[in-house]
This record gives C-alpha cells, structure tokens and sequence, in this order.
C-alpha cells in the first residue's frame, strides 16, 4: 500500500474548512494500515470464509473438512497481508482462492498435509503474492 500523500501541494481545506476527500480517504489508509499492523487479529475457521478488513491471521482447522478460504478484492485491499495455517493434521486441504486474482500466477493454493502448513499473502492491487 503506497502511503505517500495524493498529487496535492499542500492539504488545503476548503471554503467551509473541510479537508478534500482525497486527503480523506488518504488519511484513513493510513489508520488503518497502522492499526492492522500493530493490533492484528487473529481468528480461527473451520468452514468456507471470505476474509475482509478485521482479519490477519487466519488459523484453519480442516480436521471436519476441505474448505476454502476466499481473499479479498485484491484492488479495494491492496497492501493487505494475511497469515493463513492449516493447524490440524488431518489429509484435508484448505483451498486458499484469489476470488479472480491470482497468488504468485496462479488462482488458487492449497495448503494440505499433516506438517501444519502455512503462508502469508500480500496485495500489491493487482495480484496476491507469497512472501
């Protein structure tokens, strides 16, 4: 997520004071991203999720069964990270899905087997990618 300021001189208000929505709107991703980054939620499933805003780490229990775990619109997220682990050791596999983007040039990932396998996915607005 790029949070460098918009393409505006300086953070002039408005005739009535107000700050221009840009400005806004630039302002609330950085919030946000400060707050993802030092209050990261983490959150256990065990059934079919799509992630959004309040989630970071993503614990998958599969051990019931095959799911998926569907990201974000890669766009609206972008510079989102997510921690997604498989924490049983059943033979399910958790199906991480791009919803439409890809994750490192493909659409979906698996995490399967019994070695509690795990990745973390950023947005860079166009495609998800494994770090």
């Amino acid at each position: 997520m790029a949070l460098n300021p918009p393409p505006i001189q300086e953070p002039t208000t408005d005739v009535n004071g107000r700050f221009p929505q840009t400005w806004i709107r630039w302002f609330d991703l950085v919030c946000n991203s400060i707050v993802r980054n030092n209050f990261a939620n983490i959150r256990e499933i065990n059934s079919n999720t799509t992630l959004g805003i309040d989630d970071s780490t993503i614990l998958c229990d599969a051990s019931g069964g095959i799911f998926t775990v569907t990201l974000p619109d890669v766009l609206e997220f972008a510079g989102f990270k997510y921690n997604i682990k498989k924490i049983d050791t059943s033979a399910n596999d958790v199906t991480i899905d791009g919803d439409g983007a890809n994750i490192d040039l493909v659409s979906t990932r698996l995490l399967s087997g019994s070695g509690l396998p795990a990745i973390t996915v950023h947005s860079d607005s166009t495609e998800w990618w494994i770090l």
